[in-house]
């Protein structure tokens, strides 16, 4: 593939996604947050709590999957705690993409639960750590463990039984 191909293919998905999430980004308006694509919302100041709820209603759709990745990452912010069970639940369900690894819900899912973990959680962040079946995105899930790590020795003991587990031994060793 030529450079000139590989930039038509790269402007030709851009074209596709934005036309594809054209409904959430008018709901969004209509709530106060201007965005162009819902990807702003994932790196912008956490307020925007007043998109919640047509955030999480358009993640349930059948986005393309780049979409619905940008979707489960913007839900991580403070004010979407309350979403613990339903955010759970959705990562639980959720399939290991086999396109864009890195990009989808799966992993979007991931980091909004690694962003909106309390104490309460981590028994659940834990579970789903030692499940094997949520792949890769797993890693994403590390960080509340590595916040609490030095000040509960439960979580020091479970970090080290992980720290044998393939997908997740290079991010845990990193922390040494």
């Amino acid at each position: 593939m030529t450079p000139d191909e590989r930039r038509r293919l790269i402007h030709e998905e851009s074209l596709r996604l934005a036309v594809a999430q054209r409904p959430i980004i008018e709901d969004l308006r209509s709530v106060g947050v201007e965005v162009e694509s819902v990807w702003d919302l994932v790196n912008s100041p956490n307020n925007y709590n007043q998109a919640i709820p047509v955030l999480l209603r358009h993640l349930e759709l059948p986005y393309p999957v780049k979409i619905r990745g940008g979707i489960a990452r913007s839900l991580g912010i403070r004010g979407a705690t309350f979403l613990w069970p339903t955010l759970l639940e959705l990562y639980r369900k959720e399939p290991i993409p086999s396109e864009t690894p890195g990009m989808g819900a799966k992993d979007g899912l991931a980091v909004a639960l690694s962003e909106i973990a309390t104490t309460e959680n981590i028994p659940d962040i834990i579970e789903l750590l030692r499940d094997r079946r949520h792949g890769s995105s797993r890693v994403l899930l590390l960080a509340p463990l590595r916040r609490r790590r030095k000040k509960d020795p439960t979580i020091a003991a479970v970090l080290k039984e992980l720290s044998t587990d393939p997908q997740l031994q290079k991010e845990i060793s990193a922390w040494k």
